[in-house]
């Protein structure tokens, strides 16, 4: 099976000595590397796409929750995969994605808190609620989010309305 892969990766263009390399130091605990090789399998980029294993990787680093800046991404990325369901390959779980988004938003990451800002003005997994969608859009704007800045301005005349 590894020389199967070996082959695919060289065929492919990636090195395969680095997938290897970045698998290696993920299963040995790097967090990082395990983010990496996450990122590697939601693309398909050198391998086969997989959102099961992205998923699983995503996973664990997130619950391990560090280092901060990747551990959150990994946190919103588990969350998309969920927020797209089959789109992914995997079961859609709204329930699940607001809880990675809510748990990314709350440290700081602008991305997830858009994405709750959207849920709730959508009412994907939720009710739907224009000022709890206010508050999220502010933060994500806060944030740093641009499109965050813009939903920001234009919910908050449907709100004030």
């Amino acid at each position: 099976m590894k020389k199967l892969l070996l082959t695919a990766l060289l065929l492919s263009g990636l090195n395969a000595e680095t997938f290897l390399d970045v698998e290696k130091r993920c299963y040995k605990g790097s967090m990082i590397d395990c983010y990496n090789l996450a990122l590697m399998y939601e693309s398909g980029e050198g391998i086969r796409q997989s959102f099961y294993s992205a998923a699983r990787l995503f996973r664990m680093v997130c619950n391990a929750g560090e280092p901060k800046d990747v551990y959150l991404q990994a946190c919103y990325n588990l969350g998309f995969i969920y927020f797209l369901g089959k789109e992914a390959g995997i079961r859609q779980d709204f329930r699940q994605a607001i809880t990675l988004f809510s748990k990314a938003c709350s440290n700081g990451e602008q991305k997830s808190c858009y994405q709750l800002g959207m849920m709730y003005a959508n009412g994907d997994g939720t009710k739907q609620n224009y000022s709890t969608a206010k508050e999220y859009f502010r933060k994500a704007c806060d944030l740093g989010h641009n499109d965050g800045c813009k939903d920001y301005v234009e919910i908050n005349e449907r709100v004030t309305r």
